[in-house]
């Protein structure tokens, strides 16, 4: 028997659709790739983000992460390679084009209470973080 190499994909994909209604998304932008190979070899610009969904303006209630989520959604993608390296607070919204054709997902400025709650979610995990090794991080 050959043995063969195992490849795990160390990535996840965010579905704007599924989230369309959370209170708010932490997220965290780490890199943008331009045209990089996508879903059935396709081009696309793409940025990888770490993103915490919360659905709920509930503390105390943890978020759905996504860890280096790809997000493809050409707006998402334009607003978030903006703050790369950083993190913002966000919602949500469909719009439509100007043309008024086809409609898109789009990010708005979260809410005072949504960045309440990522700040928390912040130190909460800065926090569970701060005795691990660097290079375990």
């Amino acid at each position: 028997m050959a043995l063969k190499k195992f490849t795990a994909s160390d990535r996840s994909f965010f579905k704007p659709a599924e989230h369309a209604n959370a209170f708010a998304i932490l997220a965290e932008p780490k890199e943008f790739k331009p045209q990089h190979p996508c879903y059935q070899g396709e081009l696309k610009d793409v940025v990888f983000a770490d993103l915490a969904v919360f659905e709920t303006a509930e503390k105390g209630v943890e978020p759905t992460l996504f860890l280096n989520a790809q997000i493809e959604a050409v707006a998402l993608v334009n607003q978030l390679k903006e703050c790369l390296g950083d993190g913002t607070v966000v919602t949500l919204t469909k719009k439509k084009s100007k043309t008024g054709g086809t409609s898109y997902w789009s990010f708005e400025d979260g809410s005072a209470e949504a960045y309440k709650l990522a700040e928390a979610y912040i130190e909460k995990r800065d926090a569970a973080l701060a005795d691990v090794p660097e290079y375990l991080k």
